[in-house]
């Protein structure tokens, strides 16, 4: 329990350390998690509710950001998109909880790295995002999946209409990706320091 309440409290505390160590500039597409970040009073309903629902929130996690659950609009997980985290079927702080108390039991390195990789991807999901911000190299992603990369000789020439045919602004494109990573980084650094500690 008092590791729970630890994380609880040491969450937003990492969070704001870890803009400070990366200089996140602010984005003019996504403003950072981290300056907004809400604070959660811990409680025994919310302990109680990871403590049942354990096993429920690894395995939808791992399933979200593998592709074989989808989000909560029907839709699956892209890691080049920025959801709100209303399309999570679970609270977002729940999911991180037991994701980090899962890496802190992991019986080896492997399964270890499995947690701290599936603890990136909590970086597409941000309140200060409305619905989704979409970067629009998904759009060419989508197309090619649509077409199956083209393999069919026959629909290769509308796969490469579709394609000429999507907007083209590849500074929006950098720049939502350089934010999505550096969120990405400062996930890594705040898992590091909640599971070596």
């Amino acid at each position: 329990m008092d590791n729970l309440i630890g994380y609880i409290i040491g969450i937003p505390i990492l969070l704001f350390a870890a803009y400070l160590i990366l200089a996140i500039p602010y984005s003019t597409v996504v403003k950072p998690l981290y300056l907004k970040t809400k604070k959660y009073k811990s409680n025994k309903s919310d302990s109680q509710f990871i403590k049942e629902n354990f096993d429920n929130l690894i395995d939808y996690w791992a399933g979200v950001f593998e592709g074989t659950i989808k989000l909560e609009d029907g839709s699956k997980f892209n890691d080049n998109t920025i959801y709100n985290p209303k399309y999570l079927k679970y609270s977002k702080k729940y999911l991180e909880i037991a994701s980090i108390s899962a890496a802190k039991n992991a019986k080896n390195k492997k399964i270890y790295y499995a947690f701290r990789t599936g603890y990136m991807w909590f970086a597409n999901f941000n309140e200060n995002v409305k619905d989704k911000i979409v970067n629009p190299t998904q759009d060419v992603q989508e197309v090619m999946d649509k077409y199956n990369y083209g393999e069919d000789p026959k629909m290769l020439n509308k796969m490469i209409s579709e394609l000429a045919k999507l907007p083209q602004d590849e500074k929006k494109s950098n720049k939502i990706f350089s934010t999505i990573l550096k969120t990405k980084l400062a996930y890594l650094k705040k898992f590091d320091d909640l599971t070596t500690k």
